[in-house]
């Protein structure tokens, strides 16, 4: 199978959410981030948490498979490397969760967004580091303020983002072009939380594997690309489905 067939198969869950999105009368929300759905699609708590709970299980088995295999590592090692790796990608989701949704009216929503942010800043510096020039040198203390500094741009831009879109309401009936719109919105904020689990993830499998092969960044994307694909992305169209069908009663 060449890469245009391969990389089809795994995009055909996304581009099928796309093509409902399109033809909904109404799309329920832009805020469909897993597992931000929870919270923000309005589905009952206990049905967010039996099919996100059911949904990270998933997602873990799915990672240990993958990670197993391109790290050449038993099953029973990649398991917990997945667990501990999905878990704290949990954590940090859920406070970023609870900071956008907190945030209009506690200061505690202020204070976990702050902690997101400063966590997502410091991992993404120790993942994916500021190389040396060859033809220009600087002090590697610089080298790591700059990289501080640059990721704090990047992450600033998508707060910023997710905090424009939070109160968003496109459940009013709009024009097709309008609704292309709101699929490339809701497409973006996916991104971002894509972003965050590849970032913490990856941080978390960088300190927990010293023996790591010199692939893992790829592997942890590959790891996260299909398990938003085909276990992710496919529980919140369910879950955006679901309460269109609640809402238009």
């Amino acid at each position: 199978m060449n890469t245009t067939a391969k990389t089809f198969k795994v995009l055909t869950i996304p581009l099928l959410g796309a093509v409902i999105w399109l033809l909904a009368t109404n799309p329920a929300s832009a805020n469909s981030w897993p597992p931000m759905a929870i919270w923000l699609l309005q589905i009952p708590l206990t049905v967010g948490f039996a099919t996100y709970g059911l949904g990270i299980i998933g997602i873990i088995i799915l990672e240990s498979l993958i990670l197993a295999q391109r790290e050449q590592i038993s099953f029973g090692k990649a398991i917990w490397l997945s667990f501990l790796a999905n878990l704290c990608s949990l954590i940090l989701g859920i406070y970023f969760i609870w900071g956008l949704g907190a945030l209009p009216y506690e200061a505690i929503g202020g204070q976990m967004l702050g902690l997101s942010y400063l966590l997502l800043v410091i991992f993404s510096s120790s993942l994916f580091p500021l190389k040396q020039s060859e033809h220009f040198r600087i002090h590697p203390f610089l080298l790591k303020i700059l990289s501080l500094f640059g990721w704090g741009l990047i992450w600033f831009g998508g707060l910023l983002y997710s905090i424009f879109l939070l109160p968003a309401d496109f459940s009013i009936p709009t024009p097709f072009y309008i609704k292309i719109l709101q699929l490339l919105a809701v497409a973006i904020f996916i991104g971002i939380g894509f972003a965050i689990s590849v970032v913490v993830e990856g941080f978390c499998l960088k300190k927990l594997m010293p023996d790591r092969s010199g692939n893992l960044i790829k592997t942890i994307l590959i790891m996260n690309v299909r398990s938003y694909s085909y276990i992710a992305i496919p529980i919140t169209l369910v879950f955006m489905i679901f309460t269109k069908g609640i809402t238009s009663r």
